[in-house]
């Protein structure tokens, strides 16, 4: 067991009362993330649910976003209105943390001297990193390496998160780069937390070589925090809320039932599954599925100009357009965190950021101008009465969780950690993936028409589920998990 300090500095057996916890979120932009990842949420609701313990302090580390040879922002000069002043305040304000950017390992000092100035605070410094399959393991075992000889390592610790699932779908083990990225992970880390069981026993099965050498995580080094979420946001309303929402986005009134998808729309989470449905509906005579509705919100709309083969296949969608019965919108509840205070700076930083990729542009093409329905500061679920969600790929399913809360029926599939959110047939219906495309479909479809509305479920004897789910639960378990890898 590795001795730590207190405030006074003098040492101990067990972990200092004040924590430092430092998030490195690679090279995506925080708190608004124009892909919407996963990460990004978690970050800001780990972030956000510490005000509520004493003693803590954040900081988002983001990497440097103006390298042109460094990933999604250098790249993307663009991206600069989402990490101005106005990003900034919005992090202090609604995510309690500050951001600083510019980590690398030519940087090592700068972060050897934070980790100095908190432990001289009586601070231990928490390192986590939320893109554990990336060169930030590098960046963390070079860091390790320098803080062993600085002489602080015992006032700091290095975890990983593990967001994905590394399977042929998202990261490929045997690809040699994962295989790099890997060791470094195995041979920097204090502790490893997956956002499922499914994820955790993942990573902990997979062996890799580096030089001669088998390596391997420590199962007892790994521990499963489920991702939480923010209850006063993601709650069932009322019928007069979700009649308002609905028509602020423009869909038809008196729909007798409104889906929803929230995500990117790529292979890893179904949509091309997703736009075969409509492609039902937008076709079927049958009177049963004419009062139907559909929202569906991702991050795409933020870069027409490079959207997917799905998403551009909506304006197929012609007839549900023309009745108002498919909409498409951005969601920015997450970053307002629902406070409306906080909306008209978010929607200018994201509407600055859209329009340089492309919406002004797709505007002009009256069947997408009809089919778009703007921003919303409402949770697309908390409006839906069933949340569908395809995925092939999914390492927790944060959509699907926000989606149980809202009162939304989910129909999804049993992949990575979904069956550890749906774990109650009154939440949802899980149907396996057919290798037949056609079948499974109508699959889909049969689940969303048998579906309940939310007003009709009984979830009595749910109350504990929905309590360990929350942000301040997740919070907790975090924060073990994170002594877990400190007392290593």
């Amino acid at each position: 067991m590795r001795n730590t300090i207190t405030m006074q500095g003098a040492p101990q057996s067990h972990a200092p009362q004040k924590m430092a916890y430092l998030h490195f979120g690679s090279r995506f932009p925080f708190p608004i993330n124009p892909i919407f990842f996963g990460q990004t949420f978690v970050m800001g609701d780990l972030t956000a649910a510490s005000r509520y313990h004493e003693g803590k302090r954040n900081i988002v580390m983001l990497r440097d976003l103006k390298n042109p040879h460094d990933g999604f922002a250098g790249k993307d000069a663009m991206a600069e209105p989402l990490m101005g002043e106005k990003a900034r305040e919005l992090a202090k304000a609604r995510f309690n943390t500050d951001v600083r950017v510019g980590y690398s390992k030519d940087t090592l000092d700068e972060m050897i001297g934070t980790v100095r100035g908190m432990a001289d605070d009586g601070y231990h410094s928490a390192l986590v990193f939320h893109f554990p399959v990336s060169p930030d393991t590098q960046y963390a075992y070079a860091l390790r390496k320098s803080l062993e000889t600085a002489g602080l390592i015992d006032h700091a610790s290095i975890h990983f998160y593990l967001h994905t699932n590394a399977d042929s779908h998202y990261h490929r083990p045997d690809d040699p780069l994962f295989s790099v990225y890997h060791a470094a992970m195995v041979r920097a880390s204090d502790g490893i937390i997956g956002v499922s069981q499914a994820v955790r026993d993942n990573f902990v099965k997979l062996r890799v070589q580096d030089g001669g050498e088998e390596l391997g995580l420590d199962p007892e080094k790994a521990s499963v925090v489920r991702n939480g979420i923010n209850p006063h946001i993601y709650v069932t309303k009322d019928e007069r809320e979700v009649r308002e929402a609905r028509l602020d986005l423009g869909l038809a009134e008196g729909l007798d039932k409104v889906v929803s998808f929230v995500g990117r729309m790529d292979r890893l989470k179904g949509s091309d599954y997703l736009v075969k449905v409509l492609e039902h509906y937008e076709e079927s005579a049958d009177p049963a599925l004419a009062n139907t509705g559909f929202v569906i919100a991702t991050s795409h709309l933020l870069n027409v100009s490079q959207a997917s083969k799905p998403f551009k296949g909506l304006l197929r969608m012609q007839r549900l357009i023309r009745e108002d019965r498919l909409k498409v919108a951005i969601d920015i509840s997450k970053y307002t965190r629902g406070d409306p205070r906080f909306r008209e700076n978010v929607e200018f930083m994201l509407f600055d950021y859209a329009l340089r990729h492309g919406l002004q542009g797709a505007l002009a093409n009256p069947l997408f101008a009809q089919m778009y329905g703007g921003t919303t500061n409402v949770p697309v679920q908390t409006i839906s009465d069933v949340y569908l969600h395809p995925s092939r790929s999914e390492a927790f399913g944060l959509a699907i969780l926000e989606a149980v809360f809202s009162g939304a029926y989910v129909v999804s599939t049993p992949v990575g950690g979904i069956p550890e959110i749906v774990v109650d047939p009154r939440l949802g219906t899980l149907v396996p993936i057919d290798s037949d495309k056609n079948t499974f479909v109508k699959q889909l479809i049969m689940a969303i028409c048998g579906s309940n509305k939310p007003c009709e479920h009984d979830r009595a004897g749910l109350e504990g589920y929905f309590e360990s789910y929350t942000d301040r639960s997740m919070f907790e378990k975090f924060e073990k998990a994170v002594r877990r890898g400190m007392e290593r």
